[in-house]
């Protein structure tokens, strides 16, 4: 089952819950009046009603970039695409990618990467592996690694909740033990 499947039954259970149990649903604004912040030593003369917001609504409101070992940041925008391929070779035990997604969690993306890979979650010699996990809900970057894997299936990878970029062959050792 493709990841977008998924996520299309996961909507109508919800919205089949909503009907049944509304209140479960209801979201409610925490700060809604001057007494509130002012328990968290936070003062606003004059204001005594706020307007009703969120802090974070929408992915885009919350981007979560990765800084490499290098002190590199790892970009969510479409830079340096992964079309561009950068002298790879048979022999390149690991590449590397940076993943960038949104609305799925690494887990989630990291399993359909591996099912469009084909590499079967028990194989020792073809594993994808990453450090950390990201937010679900952001539009997240990190780098990946993936130890036996094809640069060729790399580049023709295509999803919608995910897409690789900067993808490149290394002897340095991010992930992987010696």
């Amino acid at each position: 089952m493709e990841i977008w499947e998924a996520k299309e039954i996961e909507s109508k259970n919800f919205k089949a819950v909503a009907r049944l149990y509304p209140r479960l649903f209801e979201r409610k604004s925490l700060i809604d009046d001057a007494v509130f912040l002012e328990r968290y030593g936070i003062f606003l003369e004059k204001k005594k009603k706020f307007p009703l917001g969120y802090l974070k609504l929408w992915p885009q409101d919350f981007i979560v970039e990765e800084i490499t070992l290098d002190e590199e940041r790892t970009t969510v925008f479409p830079d340096k695409f992964i079309h561009k391929k950068r002298g790879f070779s048979p022999e390149d035990p690991v590449l590397y990618a940076t993943l960038v997604k949104c609305g799925l969690s690494t887990i989630e993306a990291v399993e359909e990467l591996a099912r469009k890979l084909r590499i079967e979650p028990l194989d020792i010699n073809k594993i994808i592996k990453y450090a950390g996990l990201k937010d679900k809900h952001a539009i997240t970057s990190q780098i990946i690694s993936i130890k036996g894997g094809s640069a060729e299936k790399l580049h023709q990878i295509s999803a919608s909740y995910f897409f690789l970029k900067i993808s490149f062959p290394e002897k340095k050792n991010y992930f992987w033990e010696p």
